[in-house]
């Protein structure tokens, strides 16, 4: 059986100011995340200073909840490299650590080459899908796109994402109903949640064999 093998860092962790207190942030939106996602099979764990890790069973929550983790730290950016493949030792189902195998070696090996982007982004790594290099490149640009926009946009796509009325958007980021169709107009945020829709249409399939 493959598996899906997440290593994430956080970029220019050491100019984070009270980087004490995001780290305990962070191990909180983690948890929480560990709590709510069925698909998580290993949780997430902090393994290093900037770094951390989890392991999930299929990709029916992945991008939702990637997408959670850059919302709650914005405007910090992280890198993302997931592999998919086999895991031969047992799986640690308390902590995402003393794990090995195919997966976490793609996922290791992504990540480093992904330390030369300055901007969050998620890449997949192994053999996940067919015209992986396509959606890999179409997931840098929409994140280089998307470096550039403030909390609220981020916020608004999200819950378009997770197929929120407009009319409810308003009260989580405090603007007007007006506000938030404007931002979603001129940042063409219907445009990019279809291109993730998509994207999650094949994620979705991962680990399901």
């Amino acid at each position: 059986m493959r598996y899906i093998a997440i290593i994430a860092d956080i970029i220019k962790s050491k100019e984070i100011d009270h980087r004490n207190q995001f780290q305990s942030e962070l191990a909180v939106t983690l948890q929480k995340i560990n709590t709510t996602s069925s698909s998580i099979i290993s949780p997430y764990t902090i393994t290093l200073g900037d770094e951390f890790q989890a392991v999930y069973r299929d990709g029916e929550w992945l991008l939702r909840d990637l997408l959670t983790i850059l919302i709650k730290v914005f405007p910090i950016q992280m890198r993302f490299a997931i592999g998919y493949g086999g895991i031969t030792t047992d799986i640690n189902r308390e902590k995402s650590i003393g794990m090995d195998g195919p997966a976490f070696y793609e996922a290791r090996e992504g990540l480093t080459l992904l330390k030369k982007l300055n901007h969050s982004v998620i890449q997949f790594y192994g053999d996940p899908f067919p015209h992986k290099e396509l959606a890999n490149k179409s997931l840098q640009l929409a994140f280089s796109l998307m470096s550039d926009w403030k909390k609220n946009t981020l916020t608004i796509f999200n819950e378009l994402f997770n197929q929120q009325l407009v009319k409810n958007i308003g009260p989580t980021v405090r603007i007007s109903e007006r506000g938030v169709y404007k931002i979603i107009d001129t940042q063409r945020l219907r445009d990019f949640v279809e291109y993730f829709l998509c994207l999650e249409t094949e994620v979705k399939r991962l680990g399901v064999e």
